[in-house]
């Protein structure tokens, strides 16, 4: 879960970048949010192909060592 204070630097940031629009505090909040589980979701992503690759190489170094 993303934290609600990193939603708002997020939305505020977006909002100020695109000239401070009046009543859109709602589309900016909605729009950090999925930016940020996106970023969630590749850095989790990442550490996923990370685990595997590891787990992988220890494999091949186990077969390596049998023969």
């Amino acid at each position: 879960m993303i934290d609600d204070s990193a939603i708002r630097e997020r939305a505020y940031a977006l909002w100020e970048k695109d000239a401070c629009p009046e009543g859109a505090a709602q589309f900016y909040w909605h729009l950090a949010r999925e930016q940020l589980q996106a970023q969630v979701q590749a850095q989790e992503s990442d550490a996923r192909k990370h685990a595997f690759d590891n787990v992988k190489s220890d494999v091949l170094d186990t077969i390596a060592f049998s023969t």
